[in-house]
């Protein structure tokens, strides 16, 4: 039986579908949670013009099936939706009722239809949105013929034509429609897509089309002759050419225009792309074509203009990174200007780059040494200094990486070349001979790394420590001064303090180390972004010895979030928002191992347990390397192709940065050396750029700071941050002269900062932005070159802080048993490189010194240590004593007595009575080890 129709009724019956739908899938938004919305329905039955109410009604027959396929069809929900086919059944009479209706009539209704037309549902769209939707042509046609508002956004700030060109299979028509309504296709959505944007994430080319052709040829020539100016900008800093020239073939006579009228092609977006960069990047092939001839063409025109024009063209045509046009503009300036001149020079080096790239190295270097010769002769004062000497230095070191293989020789030639052309204290002299120690160090060649060394510590200007900087730092009482009183008739021991919290400092490598933030009520900063390949800063960074907030996160186990993602009710994650689609590999779902490490293997097979991750060893044949791909490809198509480390350490950094924000914090970020500011991206460019191209930041920090950039165009300046450049930020951590803990090979020593190596943004010889140190070990004193570097031991430095040597001795002597006497702390290493406190103690009693033993197996010296400390406010660190390290210490004493106690002379003598008995001795046993049993 039909029921009588109502619209409030049909409202109430979608609100109940979705109640009963949600009844059974709590997660699940209506039927719109599985593709089935009724909402487009609603503006056909109530408009009642112009549709087919028989298909309409199998369309809902159809969701119907589809509501019952997804286990969501019971009685109830299957008794709602025949409620809305009975309602269908009954306008069939409203229809022809006004389909009947006089032309008087329907132009009395125009007015409300008007209104019903711009009424907006629970998602801000109006009937137009929903047409669109719905993919009827007819319906969208009518409603822009009753002058719907054809730019009308929704919730997300997206008009109709966004719907068109991102939701629908077929499009065009619809969008033909609505650009003849003249729709505005530059209108930006909340994230700040235009409708194009859509079309090309949709991958519909048919939709892109038509939206590029609607910036028409004669629009553009109407603006252009009203001079409009031909390098504008949009708000990612891109002009007309960066638009015509990127991701999908523009139309080639806008971008002929476009050249014609002196569009820059260096023109750089925010991300430092030019329109080449982009054309050459999308590889459109059209768009290259055209920029090459266009630019081929201006050469003979532009050759007798003013050099400032033909400098201006030069640039340009340097971008197509061809050695025969090179080799045309560079005949043409040696013709003009003179071999000696600078631009000539300039366009050399250019010309070498490309030769080297065709692997032409003899051609390369000769036109080197031809750029050398002539900056000789040319009129200076100083070409150490001079930018095109620099360049031509920097081609020439990456020419003498491709020429020696043995990187030994490679570097010392370029040391060579550095100190000849730019002076023995250049900075990019001493990175070089750095370098250069760092691989004779690697090759066991120690004497001769420690003498280049000491070349760089003796250059002019430099700091010259010495041998003996760091002996008249050497501690007064330390482990040599235990050997020199070994022989004391007292007994002397040495208790070993390590510390019991910040893990990091004992380890040899922090990168599995989990890290959640941390935002302090007090601080004035926070450090919301960091590089963290820089092992150094982020090692200073987590160790919050600067009093700063960190919003930073690193979270590497499977309780703090490794492997996770943060799920939101519609089953999604940041996955698709902040990395978009990316193949298995970029999305660490297959890694190669470099070298045949069996540390590192067993950490990565651990982390591949909670990533799905496929490991590749070092020494895979072919075959193997195959199928670990067909299996990483595999895991990453059943995690939803999403990333195998997990989206939660976003979710976890945001509601840091928000706390931060809230507390009025001043936002900080780190960029990597000589690159601040680069490498930044809008948030809806992270889905499709590069994230890994090693400009400016890391991948993590990317998103990191699109985020931050898109709350601070919403909510303003409480969102501005500081630019930070890496290196700046650790000569402020680690001072020269100051101490530090510095990794030597595989061991870490204690040393003291002797330089910082320059560092440049990207070395032309390592191809890297390392950073390295020059340090000496304050125990062999011996002078190396460091990578990675830390605090030395920053809580045994609290807790040895000035005037509290006394402190901890007290403590310790209240701790240990009467008669025995401890002497004050000093800081040292064991031999596997821990940190320590160390304390000689003394006893003239074996039985004392059992009772301190017993003590210290039993535990119940550190608890005593715990409770006596717990008396300074200042001691925020467990500390607990080395059991090994003390035991041997105890027995080194024991087998130096040369005196017995009574109670061994009195055992020694029963022992002499029972001469030709079979004796049995036991002994108690040390940790780690089993029981002594003699038979004798």
């Amino acid at each position: 039986m039909a029921h009588g129709f109502s619209k409030e009724k049909l409202k109430t019956v979608e609100s109940q579908l979705s109640d009963a739908s949600r009844e059974q899938d709590p997660t699940c938004n209506g039927m719109a949670r599985h593709g089935c919305d009724f909402g487009w329905c609603r503006p056909m039955i109530l408009k009642g013009t112009g549709f087919d109410l028989k298909a309409i009604s199998e369309e809902v027959k159809r969701l119907l099936e589809e509501f019952a396929a997804y286990t969501l069809a019971n009685a109830k929900a299957e008794e709602l939706v025949r409620a809305v086919l009975d309602d269908l059944e009954a306008w069939m009479t409203l229809k022809e009722r006004a389909e009947a209706a006089t032309a008087s009539s329907e132009s009395q209704d125009t007015t409300a239809e008007g209104k019903a037309v711009e009424k907006k549902n629970r998602l801000g769209r109006t009937e137009l949105h929903n047409a669109v939707c719905s993919g009827d042509k007819n319906y969208v046609q009518q409603l822009l013929k009753n002058r719907a508002s054809v730019d009308a956004t929704d919730g997300s700030g997206r008009t109709p034509l966004h719907l068109a060109a991102s939701e629908l299979s077929e499009p065009v028509k619809i969008i033909e429609l609505l650009l003849e309504a003249r729709a505005r296709t530059e209108a930006e959505d909340l994230s700040g897509f235009t409708p194009l944007n859509l079309a090309c994430d949709s991958k519909c080319k048919e939709a892109v089309a038509v939206l590029q052709s609607a910036g028409d040829e004669n629009c553009l020539q109407q603006l252009l002759q009203n001079r409009a100016s031909v390098d504008a900008t949009d708000r990612s800093s891109r002009t007309a050419l960066h638009l015509a020239a990127n991701e999908v073939s523009g139309p080639s006579n806008i971008m002929r225009m476009l050249l014609e009228a002196r569009a820059s092609l260096m023109a750089k977006d925010v991300t430092g792309l030019t329109p080449m960069t982009l054309a050459c990047q999308s590889n459109c092939q059209e768009a290259v074509a055209v920029l090459q001839s266009v630019m081929a063409d201006q050469a003979e025109k532009l050759k007798d203009e003013a050099r400032e024009e033909w400098n201006k063209f030069v640039f340009e045509i340097k971008a197509l990174w061809e050695s025969n046009k090179l080799k045309q503009v560079l005949e043409i300036q040696e013709q003009r200007f003179g071999k000696e001149d600078r631009d000539t020079l300039s366009t050399k080096i250019d010309l070498a780059a490309v030769l080297q790239q065709q692997k032409d190295f003899t051609a390369a270097q000769q036109q080197l040494e031809e750029v050398f010769e002539g900056l000789g002769r040319a009129p200076s004062t100083n070409l150490k200094d001079d930018p095109i000497m620099h360049r031509a230095v920097d081609h020439f070191a990456s020419l003498l990486g491709c020429l020696h293989n043995d990187k030994e020789t490679k570097l010392k030639e370029v040391s060579k070349m550095h100190s000849q052309k730019l002076g023995e204290d250049n900075p990019k002299a001493i990175n070089s001979k750095a370098e250069l120690a760092v691989v004779l160090q690697d090759l066991d060649k120690e004497q001769e790394a420690a003498q280049l060394l000491k070349q760089i510590l003796r250059e002019p200007h430099r700091h010259d420590p010495g041998i003996d900087f760091i002996k008249d730092r050497a501690p007064s009482s330390g482990p040599a001064a235990v050997e020199d009183s070994v022989m004391d008739e007292k007994q002397k021991f040495t208790l070993h303090f390590v510390m019991k919290e910040r893990a990091h400092a004992n380890t040899q490598d922090t990168s599995d180390i989990k890290y959640e933030g941390k935002i302090r009520s007090g601080a004035s900063a926070c450090w919301i972004s960091f590089p963290g390949k820089f092992a150094a800063g982020w090692d200073a960074l987590v160790a919050e010895l600067h009093g700063d907030s960190v919003a930073c996160v690193f979270l590497s186990t499977p309780e703090s979030g490794l492997g996770k993602h943060h799920t939101f009710k519609d089953g999604s994650c940041y996955c698709k928002d902040i990395y978009g689609e990316r193949d298995f590999q970029t999305f660490g779902y297959l890694v190669k191992m470099k070298e045949l490490d069996s540390d590192k293997l067993k950490r990565e097979q651990e982390k591949a347990k909670l990533t799905n991750a496929v490991i590749v060893p070092a020494n895979a044949t072919p075959e193997m390397e195959e199928r670990c791909r067909q299996e990483a490809k595999r895991n990453w198509e059943m995690n939803g192709k999403r990333a195998a480390w997990g989206c939660q350490w976003f979710h976890v950094w945001k509601e840091k940065v928000h706390e931060a924000v809230e507390k009025k914090q001043t936002l900080r970020v780190v960029f990597f050396p000589g690159q601040k500011g680069q490498g930044k991206l809008m948030l809806r460019e992270l889905k499709y750029r590069d994230l890994w191209d090693g400009v400016g930041c890391g991948g993590s920090q990317k998103c990191e700071i699109a985020y931050v950039e898109h709350m601070r165009a919403e909510h303003g300046s409480a969102w501005d941050y500081e630019e930070i450049d890496v290196t700046r930020f650790l000569e402020k951590e680690f001072p020269v002269h100051s101490t530090v803990d510095a990794k030597q090979g595989n061991r870490w020593r204690t040393g003291v900062l002797l330089m910082t190596v320059p560092s440049f943004d990207h070395d032309v010889v390592t191809r890297s932005a390392e950073l390295k140190w020059i340090v000496q070990c304050k125990e062999t004193q011996q002078i190396f070159v460091s990578r990675h570097i830390r605090h030395a031991t920053e809580a045994i430095h609290n807790l040895l802080d000035t005037g509290r040597h006394d402190f901890l001795k007290k403590a310790l002597q209240s701790a240990i048993p009467k008669g025995i006497q401890a002497e004050l702390p000093y800081q040292t290493r064991l031999p596997h490189g821990t940190p320590s406190i160390a304390f000689n103690v003394k006893t003239d009693k074996i039985e004392i010194a059992q009772m301190l033993r017993d003590q210290v197996l039993s535990g119940e010296l550190n608890l005593n240590m715990k409770q006596a400390l717990a008396q300074d406010p200042h001691a925020r660190s467990e500390i607990h004593v080395d059991q090994s390290e003390f035991l041997d210490s105890y027995d080194r004493s024991l087998q130096r007595l040369s005196k017995l106690t009574q109670h061994q002379e009195e055992k020694l003598k029963e022992l002499k009575q029972l001469d030709n008995q079979n004796l049995h001795l036991t002994a108690p046993a040390a940790p780690g080890s089993g029981p002594l049993c003699v038979k004798t």
